[in-house]
């Protein structure tokens, strides 16, 4: 999938669902799923090429609408991409 590199949580605040998705797909699968009382959660297995790391992550579970629950899910994968990036830098 996709290779880290850094991001800026705040450069997607205005994305739509699908340009979030699109993205998270670069680095992993994700999926959004709609629970019994229309709430919403997003969960992703993701995927850094190379470093044979991967792991899964999600946004909370019932979230107002599926936007909240995507971009809940797409800022923590980020954050969480970054790290990773910071501590393969540090090691080397």
């Amino acid at each position: 999938m996709g290779e880290v590199t850094k991001f800026r949580v705040d450069q997607v605040a205005q994305r739509t669902i699908e340009e979030l998705l699109d993205i998270m797909a670069k680095y992993g699968k994700p999926r959004i799923h709609c629970l019994d009382n229309f709430e919403w959660v997003c969960v992703c297995e993701v995927f850094v090429t190379g470093k044979g790391i991967d792991f899964k992550i999600s946004s909370d579970f019932k979230c107002a609408s599926a936007l909240n629950a995507v971009q809940q899910c797409y800022d923590r994968m980020m954050e969480a991409l970054n790290n990773i990036d910071k501590r393969i830098t540090k090691e080397n």
